[in-house]
């Protein structure tokens, strides 16, 4: 993830491949320069080789149809909100995506999944040893959240 900060996503991988294929080359050729030598060696590549790399069939069958059905849900999701069919959520979901671009105004990708990637370890155990406070807060704020909404829909022919 660091070195995504310096150089693009492509390159990155490009050299983290060429790596391994120097890295396999280079164990091949101590294999053949020892072999050549009469001295005893392991190929430290074979139990990688005894590898079975085969996906069985009926796995992906059941993931490609689960994704689909997400994908299928999303579209319709996104489509209904595109076309404002029910015009508050098209607010909210405007509204996001303007806050949204703010944020990315000031802060990265890698920025934001760092920050993520934390907050996916810490904010469990703030709220379990802090819960009845977390919870009184949580209740407290989707009640404001309500009274909002229902207040902007009055408004709103």
């Amino acid at each position: 993830l660091v070195s995504n900060i310096y150089f693009s996503f492509l390159s990155v991988s490009a050299y983290f491949t060429l790596a391994l294929v120097m890295f396999g080359l280079s164990s091949k050729l101590y294999v053949h320069l020892m072999g050549f030598l009469k001295k005893p060696c392991s190929d430290p590549l074979a139990e990688i080789e005894r590898i079975d790399v085969n996906l069985p069939s009926e796995k992906i069958e059941e993931t490609v149809k689960v994704v689909i059905e997400s994908l299928n849900a999303a579209v319709t999701v996104i489509r209904s909100l595109l076309l404002v069919h029910n015009f508050a959520n098209s607010v909210k979901f405007a509204a996001i995506l303007y806050s949204i671009t703010y944020i990315g105004a000031v802060c990265n990708t890698l920025t934001l999944l760092t920050l993520a990637w934390v907050a996916a370890f810490v904010i469990p155990i703030i709220y379990t040893q802090n819960q009845s406070k977390a919870d009184e807060l949580l209740t407290q704020a989707k009640t404001q959240y309500q009274a909002l909404s229902t207040k902007l829909l009055s408004l709103v022919p």
